[in-house]
């Protein structure tokens, strides 16, 4: 197997529930969606902070490390 093959089946491999964070972009409007995403993606951005302010807002109460764990794709999203 080569390594495109290997990084396939990797992708497609992760088990359990999808990402609370993807569930909870699912359910934001069009303005609140759009500033999570350039949070997200702002490096300045701890995710301690956005966990804080998602927290704060009502909407979840997630660690740092799931908004992390979003952040590098390594949480379950469904497939493209």
């Amino acid at each position: 197997m080569g390594l495109s093959e290997a990084l396939a089946a990797e992708r497609n491999t992760r088990p359990g529930p999808r990402c609370g964070v993807c569930r909870l972009m699912d359910n934001l409007c069009e303005e609140d969606r759009a500033e999570l995403d350039a949070a997200l993606a702002d490096p300045d951005f701890k995710g301690a902070a956005i966990a804080r302010a998602i927290k704060a807002e009502g909407l979840a109460d997630f660690q740092a490390q799931q908004i992390n764990r979003h952040r590098r794709g390594d949480c379950r999203r469904d497939p493209r």
